[in-house]
């Protein structure tokens, strides 16, 4: 696992949405925390994080 990646995501997931919960981000592939990064780049919303969190599950 790429800790630097797992931390750059959760660090921006709680900068961009302070008041969110963060469990969901926990024990992702790779592949996963990168799409969510991108998500989080492009301003997506919470609910498309989500839907893409659940959509890339394994």
């Amino acid at each position: 696992m790429n800790d630097g990646l797992r931390y750059s995501v959760l660090k921006l997931f709680i900068k961009t949405y302070p008041q969110a919960e963060t469990g969901f981000l926990e024990n992702l592939s790779v592949e996963q925390y990168e799409k969510i990064f991108d998500l989080l780049i492009e301003k997506a919303s919470l609910e498309k994080i989500y839907e893409a969190a659940d959509c890339i599950k394994e």
